[in-house]
């Protein structure tokens, strides 16, 4: 078996292998910007390191009186394909996830619930973004008859068991990763018997 060598500092936690010698912004939009770092790689040589900049997303484990999963369905551009995925979204800013949480269950899918848990956090895509994502747990819902599925570009709204949505990521049905770390996190939960 081989063991991995740390680079640790004097307090024992790992430090960090790359130097940034400069940073600029080269692309802004509402939604993210693009910072170009020059920097000093690991191995010692200069390079260009460009980073996706974004607020935190929240992802919705929204769960029926039945149990079953609040899935939409959307058609992704940037893939072009359709998507089956849970209610996500980016928090806006001088906005807390859990209330960005809330109003995306509702513009996406018409829902509110009454009892919400933050669950767990992970990051987004770490070798291009600063993105963390942050999952959040929704039970007691409630259709509310509202919602903004048309502006979103939703097609759908499933309610499917927790069996079936791994079914469906088993057989490439679901492919969205941020989806299928958000599921893994309540069945991961539910092994480990946290009341989940």
């Amino acid at each position: 078996m081989a063991v991995l060598k740390k680079t640790a500092s004097s307090n024992g936690s790992l430090k960090n292998p790359w130097k940034k010698i400069s940073s600029k912004i080269v692309h802004e939009n509402p939604w993210y910007s693009v910072r170009r770092d020059e920097v000093i790689q690991p191995n010692g040589q200069k390079g260009e390191y460009n980073v996706i900049v974004r607020r935190s997303s929240v992802f919705i484990v929204a769960l029926t009186e039945h149990d079953k999963l609040l899935l939409i369905g959307v058609y992704r551009y940037a893939t072009d394909r359709y998507s089956i995925e849970i209610p996500a979204g980016a928090v806006e800013d001088g906005e807390r996830p859990r209330i960005a949480a809330k109003r995306e269950l509702m513009e996406e899918t018409g829902f509110k619930a009454k009892q919400w848990n933050e669950i767990g956090k992970f990051q987004v895509i770490n070798g291009l973004s600063n993105e963390i994502g942050v999952v959040f747990l929704a039970r007691g819902l409630v259709q509310t008859g509202h919602n903004k599925q048309k502006e979103e570009g939703i097609y759908e709204t499933r309610a499917l068991s927790i069996g079936r949505v791994l079914q469906m990521i088993k057989d490439g049905e679901i492919t969205d990763g941020q989806t299928i770390v958000a599921v893994s996190y309540v069945v991961l939960m539910r092994r480990l018997d946290e009341n989940i």
